[in-house]
């Protein structure tokens, strides 16, 4: 009997020992021949072996409640899989959009699409005094790193301001309160868009984001890492042609609270 996929009112949440709440979207879940719930397909899962039994357990009581249903075909196959190229929780907002696919079935890797790599880290309520524990410096790698480092000491509240990384090595000026770097001297790092806003003079406050974004039109999908490796590579070879769509990785976590993980994505195939 094949396998079917999942039918169900949104993606499946569940909390792990920490208390953090994982996301498994009801692509990576399907009902296989014996007609039991897997979420081996679900990287996160296969990555951290501690919450394969709660989410099995999880997954049978949403099924015997009727939460969750076998659909009536089989789900589609995996084109490829991704993942983010740091470890850290900013992963998780990575995003891939893929459309204009040109499929080649003998040798999948040379399908073409025009593919857009979107990663946005978004910060409120830093301070002068917290921003390097928090973004990072350029010897420290903070509780939330991303996309930009403190790169100069004793920074000052900024005004509200935006700009892009440049120079050698990348970085931009935040007026005369404080430098920003780029996570790695690469010349990909100046596609890195800042911007400084909600600042509150009275609390010493203000917000901070950060965003990479690159385009590839016709790009050959064995050309992935080569455009795309700032923030993510493949995680093995392209085995079929890719959907149209969007995916955003999942599974990224900081080192605080649990081990440091690089999120991770599946692309499905086209039909």
């Amino acid at each position: 009997m094949a396998n079917k996929p999942v039918s169900s009112v949104g993606p499946v949440e569940i909390t792990d020992s920490f208390g953090k709440q994982l996301v498994i979207p009801l692509s990576a879940l399907y009902f296989d021949g014996t007609g039991q719930i897997k979420a081996d397909k679900w990287p996160t899962y296969t990555a951290t072996p501690t919450i394969q039994a709660p989410v099995d357990n999880w997954l049978s009581y949403l099924v015997g409640q009727g939460l969750v249903a076998a659909g009536d075909v089989a789900p589609p196959k995996p084109a490829f899989e991704v993942e983010a190229r740091d470890p850290g929780a900013n992963g998780n907002t990575i995003t891939i959009e893929i459309s204009n696919v040109t499929p080649d079935t003998a040798t999948p890797g040379n399908s073409t699409a025009d593919v857009t790599v979107t990663e946005t880290d978004v910060y409120a309520g830093l301070g002068p005094a917290t921003l390097g524990a928090v973004i990072g410096t350029l010897t420290t790698t903070g509780s939330r790193p991303g996309l930009v480092r403190l790169a100069t000491g004793s920074p000052g509240l900024p005004a509200a301001m935006q700009g892009d990384l440049a120079g050698s090595p990348p970085a931009l000026a935040v007026g005369s309160a404080f430098t920003l770097q780029a996570k790695a001297d690469e010349p990909a790092a100046t596609a890195t868009h800042v911007v400084v806003k909600d600042v509150n003079t009275g609390d010493s406050t203000f917000g901070l984001e950060a965003t990479w974004t690159k385009s590839a039109a016709g790009m050959k999908l064995s050309d992935f890492d080569d455009e795309f490796d700032y923030v993510v590579h493949l995680a093995g070879p392209v085995g079929a042609p890719p959907a149209e769509g969007t995916v955003t990785l999942v599974g990224g976590a900081d080192s605080l609270a649990v081990s440091a993980a690089k999120a991770k994505g599946t692309v499905l195939a086209g039909e």
